[in-house]
């Protein structure tokens, strides 16, 4: 089977989320443009921050 298009999937260390957690409300930026620019979703933004608080 061809896929066609770039993998959707992948790995983010955690230093990389806590980056683009940390993104988030800096000089009004909002949840949504940080996923935009990052190319995720804004459920990975919020599941990363709940993770950062339980950690």
């Amino acid at each position: 089977m061809e896929i066609l298009g770039r993998e959707r999937r992948r790995l983010w260390s955690t230093a990389e989320r806590l980056e683009i957690v940390a993104a988030v409300g800096v000089n009004g930026e909002t949840l949504a443009r940080v996923a935009r620019r990052y190319d995720v979703s804004r459920s990975q933004i919020y599941r990363s921050t709940r993770t950062a608080r339980i950690s």
